[in-house]
C-alpha cells in the first residue's frame, strides 16, 4: 500500500495544518473579548494606568505637570489619583492580582 502524496505546501507527511485548512486563516474563538467590554480587564487597565502615571510623575514631574488640561491631562489626573489615594490603589492592585491569579 503506497502512502498518499503530501498536500501542496507540506514537504513531509506530517503537516501541521490539515489539508482542508490550508490557504485559509483559521481564527480560534475562545470567548476572548476586548478590555473595553470585559469589566475586570477594564479595571486592570485603569489600575495599571494609574500606577504607571504615578511612577512616571515620581521620576520626571515636569513630564506630566505641563499637560494638566486637554487629552494629555488624563495622565496628570491619573498620577494625582495614584499619589493621593495610594493606599487604596495599592489595595485595589493586590485584590486585582489575587482575582486574576486565583479566580480565573
Amino acid at each position: 500500500m503506497a502512502m498518499a502524496a503530501p498536500p501542496p505546501g507540506c514537504e513531509d507527511t506530517l503537516c501541521a495544518v490539515p489539508p482542508c485548512e490550508q490557504g485559509r486563516k483559521v481564527v480560534a474563538r475562545s470567548g476572548a473579548m476586548s478590555a473595553i467590554f470585559n469589566f475586570q480587564s477594564l479595571l486592570t487597565v485603569i489600575l495599571l494606568l494609574i500606577c504607571t502615571c504615578a511612577y512616571i510623575r515620581s521620576l520626571a514631574p515636569s513630564l506630566l505637570d505641563k499637560n494638566k488640561t486637554g487629552l494629555l491631562g488624563i495622565f496628570w489626573k491619573c498620577a494625582r489619583i495614584g499619589e493621593r489615594k495610594s493606599p487604596y490603589v495599592a489595595v485595589c492592585c493586590v485584590v486585582m492580582a489575587f482575582s486574576i491569579l486565583f479566580m480565573q
